[in-house]
């Protein structure tokens, strides 16, 4: 997926040598760290989602404009829960099979799936459950029922595979409108057995299984 992106990203830079990218990855051996740099250019920032919100979520994130890491807001596992008890100030990183919740041993001897207890938490107190989709929501920088629409467990499957809001709106602050960027409706993509878009549904087509693409300019439409 990385070489994909990579791919995209000189098509455009052919178009827009100065073009602005991010790209965001879990923790990872420095070998594989070492790869993605070599290619994007840039070092990557280390961000920890803790600093913004009430979830521990570690994340690298590769972008070519300065940004000063966040400053920590103090947001605490127990300002967000709906109710009941914690143990920790916060949470666990929430995944995509966090619908499926975890139990006290689990918790407690792996450190894995957070947990809100009924009373003092602890590995023999039976009275636990999972956090709330709003809860998750709350980690993740979202506004209360924001994923409403869908099943709970496509809901949960969604934010532990999301972004943090609040950690990606702070380097997108670091954007600086000191050049004009190229009009994107300007920059159209020729997608495999599609009609011609316009890069801002790139994300959309992406998710398609099979695709091959070129980037063209309207000046090469016209004739």
């Amino acid at each position: 997926m990385f070489f994909e992106f990579m791919n995209i990203l000189d098509h455009i830079k052919a178009i827009n040598p100065n073009v602005k990218f991010m790209l965001e990855n879990v923790k990872m051996k420095k070998s594989s760290m070492d790869v993605i740099s070599g290619f994007l250019g840039v070092e990557p920032v280390f961000i920890n989602s803790s600093l913004l919100t009430a979830h521990n979520r570690q994340r690298y994130y590769w972008f070519n404009w300065k940004v000063e890491e966040p400053k920590d807001k103090g947001i605490l596992l127990k300002d967000i829960v709906e109710y009941g008890n914690v143990d920790r100030d916060k949470a666990y990183c929430i995944d995509a099979n966090y619908f499926k919740g975890g139990n006290p041993r689990q918790y407690f001897e792996k450190s894995r799936r957070q947990l809100v207890f009924e009373g003092e938490p602890h590995i023999d107190n039976p009275n636990y459950r999972k956090l709330t989709v709003k809860e998750c929501e709350r980690l993740q920088g979202l506004p209360d029922g924001y994923t409403e629409g869908v099943s709970d467990t496509q809901r949960y499957r969604m934010l532990g595979n999301g972004w943090t809001i609040p950690v990606i709106s702070h380097i997108f602050e670091g954007l600086k409108a000191k050049e004009k960027q190229p009009d994107l409706m300007n920059i159209l993509i020729k997608v495999k057995d599609c009609d011609m878009v316009n890069a801002g549904r790139l994300g959309a087509i992406l998710k398609s299984n099979d695709f091959d693409f070129e980037i063209v300019e309207k000046s090469e439409l016209r004739g």
